[in-house]
């Protein structure tokens, strides 16, 4: 497979970076184009062994499947730019919002395409990517798209008309997290704990939860069996509950899906 990546922004770069022994054993060869100077040079400085082309044209006329790491913003024009330069080749589009009707469509179904949504989990092998069940990828570069994302984590295929909400739970919902354990930090800080030692807690907690959901406990039944009656966790919780945590978190996803649809109309 000859695998090239445009773009060298955080996802596209994360995804090269955690797949280089996945290449490595696969014997793909790795082309990278970026216009981006800088990015040029920490691309190099981080993959040795890939090629590195001067032009999007030339990246497409040498790779066999091409990740197409652009901004949403940016991506109708690169795919009506190069929709000549992609025929015949698979894409994998990792932009938020753009349905896989609408990245066929500006290409006049030249190339074949895959939607999928990764996230940056990736960097540590545990990353979560959605593909969309629309894909008119070739059964040989389904698969090896899918053992790709899965030697860098865990792989979900879902419907199309899912793919947005989707890509907010797995994508999106990184951002939320950072914030939910940044602020339980903070009040640590304002209690007298040193910041990092709270983080260290944090995260430790969360780490030893999120283990237990994944193999299996019932999340309500974990929180209840958490706090005792009278005790220090239920208060916590009921003051959680006061100022409408679960509500702000409601808002947030939907905040963050709505853009993805005005995302897809502004193609």
């Amino acid at each position: 497979m000859k695998f090239g990546i445009a773009g060298y922004g955080k996802m596209s770069s994360a995804i090269a970076q955690a797949a280089e022994e996945f290449f490595a054993q696969t014997g793909t060869k790795v082309y990278i184009y970026t216009p981006s100077l800088s990015s040029v040079q920490r691309a190099k400085e981080n993959h040795p062994q890939a090629h590195f082309c001067m032009e999007m044209k030339e990246l497409c006329r040498r790779a066999d499947m091409v990740l197409l790491g652009v901004k949403p913003q940016i991506m109708p024009m690169i795919l009506r730019k190069h929709r000549e330069d992609l025929r015949g080749k698979s894409v994998l589009s990792i932009a938020a919002g753009l349905s896989s009707e609408s990245i066929r469509a500006m290409i006049e179904d030249a190339a074949c395409v895959q939607r999928i949504m990764p996230n940056l989990g990736v960097l540590v092998s545990e990353g979560m990517t959605v593909f969309s069940e629309e894909t008119t990828l070739e059964p040989a570069d389904h698969k090896y798209a899918i053992e790709l994302f899965e030697f860098i984590g865990k792989v979900k295929i879902l419907p199309e008309n899912l793919m947005d909400i989707a890509s907010v739970l797995a994508g999106s919902g990184g951002a939320f997290y950072t914030m939910f354990v940044e602020a339980i930090a903070e009040a640590g800080l304002r209690r007298g704990l040193r910041y990092q030692d709270a983080l260290d807690m944090v995260l430790q907690n969360n780490l030893g939860t999120l283990l237990l959901l994944q193999n299996g406990h019932d999340s309500r039944q974990l929180r209840l069996e958490t706090c005792s009656p009278a005790g220090t966790t239920v208060e916590g919780v009921s003051a959680l509950e006061k100022n409408g945590l679960k509500h702000a978190l409601h808002d947030a996803v939907e905040a963050s899906f709505l853009r993805s649809k005005e995302l897809n109309k502004n193609d």
